[in-house]
């Protein structure tokens, strides 16, 4: 697999996004997590919903509301820094569009050249490698066996926008202070750990945890401003933690993704896809 197709298939498993149009800085807590990335942000806007989740810590109710994000349309100018294993890139060009429940559209340049196309479905995710004319397609059922935990249409959409990955799973209070709560889920073998901050009412961290393998996605949200009545986070941190079934040495990819604009909108903002006949189509 060649370094932009290894890296968009990635990004593509640790898509996420947030921004706003930048007003003065208020308060961002990271609940004792050092990420890994450096932060560096810019800014766009997007505009909040809000959802309740109601969680429970022996026998006593304790209502958490996180302030989500509704869209019909998204679109981010972005930029990209990658690490993993085998692969690097830094500062490359990230174009996402996306539509709700139905489409997420990635384009990846470097100097000004679109290396790699991406589009993802609720089905599929197909890679166009330009540099290299050939198209590589993954199912998820087959990503979530590689990485040993697992990745859907639905997960991507909700670290995309910062939004809890399972809101209808009965979760517990694992613990409670006067600016955060940290509610646990289990999804079948996973372990979902949502950190709630108390005063902004958004969620600041998450980590999903495969607990036969101990494989770990975190995502890590930093640096809020204010937006409306809403904050949202303009510089997103993403590791996975996995170790492939072929080896019994763990493997980590680093990802950071921060935004010059976002968008939402009621507009189609369309998503070009058109293969030319002479690429080489694989399966992965």
């Amino acid at each position: 697999m060649n370094k932009f197709i290894g890296i968009a298939g990635l990004l593509s498993l640790l898509l996420l996004g947030n921004a706003c149009r930048r007003q003065p800085a208020t308060d961002s807590r990271n609940f004792g997590v050092t990420p890994k990335v450096d932060s560096a942000a810019q800014i766009a806007q997007v505009q909040p919903a809000k959802r309740d989740t109601t969680v429970s810590q022996v026998g006593v109710s304790q209502r958490a509301t996180v302030a989500e994000v509704d869209f019909q349309y998204l679109t981010t100018r972005s930029k990209l820094s990658f690490k993993g294993p085998k692969q690097e890139l830094d500062n490359a060009n990230l174009t996402i569009r996306a539509r709700k429940d139905s489409l997420i559209w990635l384009s990846v340049s470097k100097l000004g050249i679109e290396a790699v196309r991406t589009l993802i479905t609720p089905d599929s995710i197909v890679v166009m490698d330009k540099l290299h004319k050939e198209t590589v397609t993954f199912d998820f059922p087959t990503l979530s066996r590689q990485f040993n935990i697992k990745i859907s249409f639905a997960l991507l959409q909700s670290i995309l926008v910062g939004n809890l990955p399972y809101p209808q799973q009965p979760a517990t209070v694992a613990s409670s202070s006067e600016t955060a709560i940290l509610s646990r889920q289990e999804v079948g073998p996973v372990l979902v750990e949502n950190y709630i901050s108390k005063p902004n009412q958004k969620l600041t961290r998450l980590l999903l945890t495969d607990q036969p393998t101990q494989n770990t996605l975190q995502v890590t949200y930093n640096d809020f401003t204010s937006l409306a009545t809403s904050l949202f986070p303009y510089t997103n941190l993403i590791t996975l933690i996995y170790k492939p079934r072929t080896t019994d040495q763990a493997s980590q990819t680093d990802v950071q993704i921060r935004h010059s604009r976002v968008e939402l909108s009621d507009k189609n903002p369309g998503f070009p896809f058109s293969v030319p006949a002479s690429y080489q189509h694989r399966l992965n």
